[in-house]
């Protein structure tokens, strides 16, 4: 992605970001722990009227997810990894943005002995009910 095209992301989310930091206060975080033989990741939910945020730390893999139902927003604040999105493969570091379209297959996992830390706009509100724990 381009620097407009960082700009033009940062710019999308930046409305729904102050909305969770208004209501952080009032909504406290969800956490989810998964662990499976594939990876161990530990993430915090945070939710606003239309969509939900993740700061996540993952070690291994995160799992495959398919046809996705709207765009999705990776940003890395630490760690390594590489992402596979729709059979192209990504390697990302800190600093790195990952934009998702809808109706992708996806899957990204950690490198190296650091877990990959990352922010995610899932782009739609997501029942956190039926994240597995």
């Amino acid at each position: 992605v381009c620097a407009v095209g960082y700009y033009f992301i940062l710019n999308m989310v930046q409305k729904e970001l102050f909305a969770l930091l208004s209501a952080s206060h009032q909504v406290p975080a969800v956490r989810k722990d998964r662990h499976d033989g594939n990876g161990d990741m530990q993430a915090w939910y945070y939710q606003t009227d239309k969509t939900t945020f993740a700061f996540a730390s993952l070690k291994g893999s995160h799992g495959k997810r398919e046809d996705i139902p709207a765009d999705r927003f990776y940003f890395v604040s630490n760690g390594s990894g590489i992402f596979d999105i729709n059979g192209r493969e990504i390697e990302v570091a800190k600093g790195s943005i990952v934009a998702i379209e809808a109706h992708s297959t996806y899957d990204f996992k950690s490198v190296g002995d650091e877990p990959l830390e990352f922010f995610v706009d899932v782009g739609f509100k997501l029942d956190l009910d039926t994240i597995p724990s």
